[in-house]
């Protein structure tokens, strides 16, 4: 098992970077953490909102999941430019070298034959393993 610097990921007291997520959120501190290390930027710019209760994406998780291996890990999780490994996510998909990149790693092995179905919703079960292959949580 990967073992990676305490504290990479601190949280502080939560100053509403974000519209929709105040205070009161139990997350808050959590999802400003990410966002101070650029592993997420919110649903909007102006006012800047993070949408906390939309749901995600297959194609935007693989982007925080590499994200944050890299900054966990650096190397761990190198984006290029898209080869079209899966058939459903085009070249000029802004998710797809973060797509390429987590099978690359092998993080992730898509949802059929050459595909990565990057428009469904990211269900907690996918979610875990996506995790465990990201961060080498097997125990």
């Amino acid at each position: 098992m990967n073992v990676f610097t305490p504290g990479s990921c601190v949280t502080a007291g939560c100053q509403e970077v974000f519209s929709d997520v105040l205070t009161a959120n139990v997350f808050c501190p959590f999802i400003e953490a990410l966002y101070q290390l650029q592993v997420v930027s919110g649903c909007q710019a102006n006012p800047l909102l993070f949408c906390p209760l939309y749901s995600t994406q297959r194609q935007a998780m693989a982007k925080m999941v590499c994200l944050a291996m890299e900054i966990a890990n650096p190397g761990s999780c190198p984006s290029s430019p898209c080869t079209g490994i899966f058939t459903d996510v085009p070249t000029d998909n802004p998710f797809c070298g973060y797509i390429e990149a987590l099978y690359n790693a092998g993080v992730i092995s898509g949802c059929g034959a050459s595909l990565f179905c990057p428009n469904e919703i990211v269900s907690r079960d996918q979610m875990a393993k996506f995790l465990v292959n990201a961060f080498d949580l097997s125990m």
